[in-house]
């Protein structure tokens, strides 16, 4: 029988036990990334995420729900991310987080 991971204490490099952590799904994934909250109209989720992730390398995509959007990328591609985004926020009207 397997444990569920969310029980299983992990060994630290120096051999000790860290508790698993409590963070938000999308937290976990996007830990040392640099992320940017978008929010467009929910009809223009297909678009968005279509031109962001033909931009291949540059960003992931995770829909929150209806229009909001989190878009994560490496700290190298922050400026191209941002760029993307402006343009994007040109031709939907998305409003962008920092």
């Amino acid at each position: 029988m397997r444990a569920s991971p969310r029980t299983v204490a992990r060994a630290a490099p120096n051999g000790a036990s860290q508790s698993p952590s409590k963070k938000e799904p999308v937290e976990m994934l996007v830990g040392g990334l640099v992320t940017r909250r978008v929010r467009v109209p929910a009809r223009e989720v297909v678009f968005v995420k279509g031109v962001i992730e033909a931009s291949e390398g540059v960003a992931v995509v995770f829909a929150d729900g209806g229009g909001d959007l989190t878009v994560a990328t490496l700290p190298s591609q922050k400026d191209e991310l941002d760029r993307i985004l402006q343009d994007l926020a040109t031709e939907t009207g998305a409003l962008l987080e920092k």
